[in-house]
């Protein structure tokens, strides 16, 4: 049997762990930065947090088995920033159902 999974799935420790990109609104600074990503790496589940300030986006790794995008989205707006998931990201569609919950 061949499971047809994304590529950039990650299998760690039995879970699922899922990549995925956010653009992240009202960072000014370096600081900024640091804030995002070194409270998003405390949280339960989130494995990887890289943020870049000139692009105003951000890349997260999270364990699909203890956290979604939406809590991820949750806990950069309880930081005092905005955040949405990212336009350009092609694997939004696999994320957002908002197109199939309108249907």
């Amino acid at each position: 049997m061949t499971l047809s999974l994304p590529v950039d799935l990650v299998i760690k420790q039995n879970h699922a762990c899922f990549p995925f990109c956010l653009q992240i609104m009202g960072m000014t600074c370096s600081s900024c930065v640091h804030l995002i990503e070194s409270n998003l790496v405390k949280r339960q589940g989130i494995l990887q947090a890289s943020v870049a300030l000139a692009t105003s986006s951000g890349r997260f790794v999270y364990d699909t088995e203890v956290t979604g995008p939406r809590d991820i989205i949750e806990a950069i707006e309880s930081l005092g920033f905005g955040a949405s998931l990212d336009s350009n990201d092609k694997k939004k569609d696999r994320i957002d159902h908002s197109k199939e919950i309108k249907k």
